[in-house]
């Protein structure tokens, strides 16, 4: 799954992480091809679990950002570093 354009630091960045996803797919196609269905299941699934974890990570990151908690005061507080 191609993450949002703002995950990545620049244009570079998220062609190499594009890169990478395309690559776990050919490496995929290649042990069906080859017939190895023990290689073809660890990589579905070292490819599935990387995918979750990048879209938890994306959530996650999302939704500090979106986050608005009031002090006592009625100012916006900072959570982790960044202001919400």
């Amino acid at each position: 799954m191609a993450m949002s354009y703002e995950t990545f630091s620049s244009d570079e960045a998220r062609h190499g992480h594009l890169g990478r996803i395309l690559d776990e797919h050919r490496q995929i196609l290649d042990a069906i091809v080859r017939r190895d269905a023990d290689r073809a299941e660890q990589l579905g699934a070292s490819h599935t679990n990387l995918a979750r974890k990048r879209v938890t990570e994306y959530i996650s990151q999302s939704a500090i950002g979106t986050m608005s908690l009031q002090d006592m005061a009625g100012t916006a507080t900072v959570i982790a570093g960044l202001p919400v």
